[in-house]
């Protein structure tokens, strides 16, 4: 049997999308759409892309989407996506254990054999693999990497509306129902309404909430792509008929994920977010999702991250909308020693210095 290594241009973007499309062990983020904005996520625009398809006897049995980018504020190399983790690769449905476990190995060498100073990978909770219940350990353990895997909210839909709303959390509840009588409205824009204009205001949300501009310009005429092409929504707030807050989700094969947001700080203590997720759950209800992924939960201990008080009430307040919990696997390969000890010790620190606030918050 011939295995070859063939790169992503010599793929082509439809060959790669058409094989996501009808792999079980990719989703949204495996795309060349998300390749494209991960490449131009950065101003300095000096990301490397090193996605490769492993090829049997001229068929495809695995893509492996990767990029090669700075370290953001270091001077160092990394194998991430605009500072999150590489997805893990996508496989044929039927490869076998057998033949999957020997493609893996092929691909984390070559993987390795990048230079670079470090490797992150996680395993798309969206993916079949995860909503399925068919991978119950971390894959990347057997590759020398890091466990720091953490769990995410994932909310199946499958349920009726009034279940739903009776699952969400008291507080969240109460604020949804508040926010009804004072006559908050949620517009959601997809494929068959897009309105630049309406783009537009979501963009300068996120210039005001975030006080500064964050990313390239590139990114946000793909995001404005995806609305059109049917891979994601926009959710947007009006409080007396002015835009104050928006959601972002992407959509493909009926899952969903909240990608991104943007609040005014006065907004928030109206909690505008919570109606904003529950007309969003109730939209992807009624065009036939099955799954919508709030977020990541983060933990009062040691991981990829150090999670402060920001992090940790981000996490609950995605956590409350009555989602299952399930895992997000995660690794880190350090391959600077110099860099491994930089932000091992780093996150000590951080740890130390929270640990107190941790332990009271018990």
């Amino acid at each position: 049997m011939t295995i070859e290594l063939v790169n992503y241009s010599d793929i082509g973007v439809e060959r790669w999308d058409d094989y996501c499309l009808n792999s079980d062990s990719a989703w949204f983020v495996h795309t060349s759409g998300w390749l494209d904005y991960t490449l131009n996520m950065r101003f300095e625009k000096n990301s490397i892309n090193h996605s490769f398809a492993v090829l049997e006897n001229n068929k495809i049995t695995a893509l492996v989407p990767l990029v090669e980018e700075n370290i953001y504020g270091k001077d160092y190399r990394e194998i991430g996506f605009a500072g999150f983790n590489n997805p893990y690769p996508v496989f044929d449905n039927n490869i076998g254990e057998k033949n999957r476990k020997k493609i893996e190995k092929i691909i984390f060498e070559k993987v390795k054999d990048i230079k670079v100073d470090y490797i992150s990978f996680y395993v798309c909770p969206l993916t079949d693999d995860i909503t399925g219940n068919a991978m119950v350990l971390n894959p990347l353990n057997r590759f020398g990497f890091n466990d720091v895997s953490i769990s995410t909210n994932i909310l199946c839909l499958n349920e009726s509306e009034e279940t739903l709303f009776g699952n969400i959390r008291k507080g969240h509840k109460c604020d949804i129902k508040t926010a009804v009588k004072k006559g908050f409205s949620v517009e959601i824009i997809d494929a068959d309404n897009y309105d630049q204009d309406k783009f537009e205001i979501y963009k300068n949300l996120h210039f005001t909430a975030a006080g500064r501009k964050t990313r390239s310009d590139e990114t946000w005429v793909i995001m404005s792509d995806w609305i059109k092409s049917g891979v994601s929504i926009l959710a947007l707030l009006q409080i007396d008929s002015q835009y104050v807050a928006a959601a972002f989700v992407n959509t493909y094969k009926k899952k969903a994920y909240y990608q991104s947001g943007a609040i005014l700080p006065a907004v928030n203590k109206e909690k505008g977010g919570h109606i904003i997720h529950w007309e969003i759950i109730k939209f992807l209800k009624k065009k036939g999702y099955s799954y919508y992924e709030t977020g990541w939960n983060w933990y009062p201990n040691i991981s990829q991250e150090v999670a402060d008080d920001k992090m940790l009430n981000i996490s609950r307040f995605k956590a409350g909308f009555g989602a299952d919990i399930y895992p997000l696997y995660r690794g880190e390969y350090f391959i600077n020693e110099e860099y491994m000890r930089d932000v091992l010790n780093s996150r000590l620190e951080k740890y130390l210095m929270l640990r107190t606030k941790y332990q009271g918050s018990r």
